[in-house]
């Protein structure tokens, strides 16, 4: 296998289909659907049909001035498809959050757990239903580097990123 030294992509969004930030019924928090860009990933590059699609989901944390994804149906989840390979599903969490109930203004940086994406971070604005990402603060996807099939890929082993890969062999040898 070829030495991979790209570690993270500039995060983009593909698209966006879904966007709330409220404090008012039935809505109180922060909530979106997007899929971010994943062709200037090495297995982007590679595959025609990768999309990685982040779903958040939060409420009004009890200060009333920024965001909670620890409550029972409140998650952060990223799902990576792609017909070469099972879905990749990731669980992350909300840090660095605000949120203003006068303006319905959020922001809030995602990042994930696990040692996939160790380095990314998703750093997330939005007034009403308009998501954006904050040009304040470094976002940064980990770049899919490439997928096994064999042992089947179940509970997210089937696709390796740079720095995964980096500290598999730093461990194996």
């Amino acid at each position: 296998m070829a030495y991979e030294s790209l570690l993270n992509v500039p995060v983009q969004f593909q698209s966006i289909a879904y966007v709330s930030a409220t404090s008012g019924a039935p809505t109180f928090g922060f909530d979106a659907t997007f899929f971010l860009q994943t062709s200037g990933t090495t297995l982007g590059n590679t595959l025609n049909d990768e999309a990685f699609q982040v779903v958040l989901v939060s409420d009004i944390a009890a200060n009333g001035a920024s965001l909670s994804a620890s409550a029972t149906g409140n998650t952060v989840v990223g799902t990576l498809t792609s017909s070469s390979f099972s879905n990749q599903v990731y669980t992350g969490t909300i840090t660095n959050s605000t949120f203003n109930g006068v303006t319905s203004a959020a922001s809030c940086t995602i990042v994930f757990n696990g040692p996939n994406l160790e380095t990314t971070s998703i750093c997330l604005t939005a007034t009403g239903n308009t998501l954006g990402l904050d040009s304040t603060k470094p976002s940064a996807l980990d770049n899919f580097f490439y997928y096994i099939t064999n042992p089947t890929p179940e509970a997210n082993r089937g696709v390796r990123t740079t720095a995964d890969h980096a500290r598999r062999v730093a461990y194996f040898g």
